[in-house]
């Protein structure tokens, strides 16, 4: 029974790691269909400023299939893995009410030499009982953010593949299964227990949203805002993504920021998710400037987490 029960959470355990990680690239190459490009002016609601930008007659399907076949921001944080820079790390796990009961501060530097990368702590401090006893992680939260963001030792590239491989051979399974999600955003992705309601573009769930679109500036940068909304009409157990907002660089269509809310209620879990990431261009090259994720959620046999986090990023 006690095997049984392990291997199910577990499993759940998985589902929330796809859950999280296609969120971070909802805009997939797996979700491109002509359909959509062809429909666009029955679909999205575009201001008359966006459609004459600049003088010049705005090529709306040239920018859906932009978005559709956009991995930008897998690609952003991925620069990250041949990139020296600094980050200061956030974390707070609260109660019920939102009150913070543990936290977990720290600073880093990640050094690059031709094959290897490695974090390391210029300043660390955290509550009492942020880990357990043993030292082992107490939040699964926390457990998949260290292991993205905060490795152990030495992660080195073998030159032989040109993939990223953990010599020692600390990743587990859990990375395996997030390296495999995003590294191949080509690749359809199915949910246990939600389905594909991840695909917001397809022609199953794209009905159930608002599109609009529209030309602004963002922080001095010029930048196409691309919205997407739950329709008041439709319940919140029929979609997974209530809303969505993505920036493009008006100059080369690059993603430099997303906010996103998740909820999904089911016999399987609850959960409540915020995130809200930005890029900044250095060179030719994007890379993850902030990163601030609020979740609450929780499964069978385990306690729910209520953890936010805030990344920052310098160069």
């Amino acid at each position: 029974m006690n095997k049984k029960r392990t291997f199910f959470r577990i499993r759940l355990n998985f589902i929330l790691i796809e859950i999280i990680i296609c969120l971070l690239g909802i805009e997939s190459k797996a979700q491109n269909d002509s359909m959509l490009i062809n429909e666009w002016k029955e679909i999205i609601q575009i201001d008359t400023i966006t459609i004459y930008s600049k003088g010049t007659p705005f090529n709306i399907d040239n920018f859906m299939k932009l978005v559709l076949e956009d991995n930008s921001l897998y690609q952003s944080f991925k620069n990250l893995h041949s990139k020296e820079y600094k980050a200061s790390h956030e974390i707070s796990v609260l109660d019920k009410n939102s009150r913070q009961t543990e936290f977990f501060s720290a600073r880093t530097t990640q050094h690059v030499d031709e094959y290897c990368r490695e974090v390391l702590y210029t300043l660390k401090n955290q509550s009492k009982g942020y880990f357990k006893r043993s030292g082992r992680h107490k939040y699964y939260t926390t457990e998949i953010y260290d292991k993205l963001f905060l490795p152990q030792g030495k992660t080195c590239k073998l030159v032989s593949s040109g993939k990223d491989e953990d010599v020692a051979g600390i990743m587990d399974t859990y990375i395996q299964k997030i390296k495999r999600i995003v590294f191949s955003p080509a690749k359809k992705t199915f949910i246990p227990f939600i389905g594909d309601q991840n695909m917001i573009f397809s022609p199953q769930h794209r009905w159930k949203y608002n599109f609009k679109l529209r030309r602004i500036f963002l922080s001095g940068i010029e930048a196409y805002e691309f919205s997407i909304s739950r329709k008041p009409e439709i319940q919140h157990e029929d979609v997974l993504i209530e809303n969505m907002e993505t920036w493009f660089d008006a100059s080369d269509l690059q993603i430099i920021k997303r906010k996103m809310i998740v909820k999904k209620q089911s016999l399987f879990y609850d959960l409540d998710i915020k995130l809200d990431i930005s890029t900044k261009k250095i060179e030719d090259k994007y890379y993850p400037s902030l990163m601030k994720y609020k979740g609450d959620w929780s499964i069978p046999f385990k306690k729910r987490e209520k953890i936010s986090f805030t990344t920052f990023f310098f160069y």
